[in-house]
């Protein structure tokens, strides 16, 4: 599993994720990732992941969980 998450620390007041997953030819290797915005556009955060074998439905499940539970951690409460 190799996964890269890179956040800057900043207070934000209002924080946008736009996350992603894929997968190529049903089920093959899962992807998933997302970019966080905050109100100035800058980009406090992102992160990605390969998981291995799944299908698109679920690289987009986990890709947005994943950005769910990284806003909670940062205690951004306006995703």
């Amino acid at each position: 599993m190799c996964e890269t998450i890179c956040l800057k620390h900043r207070s934000l007041q209002r924080v946008k994720c736009n996350s992603y997953g894929a997968s190529k030819d049903n089920p093959v290797l899962l992807v998933y990732g997302g970019i966080f915005r905050d109100n100035q556009a800058s980009d406090p955060g992102y992160f990605a992941s390969n998981l291995g074998v799944s299908d698109a439905f679920s690289a987009k499940l986990i890709g947005a969980i994943t950005a769910i539970e990284i806003a909670q951690r940062r205690g951004w409460n306006h995703l």
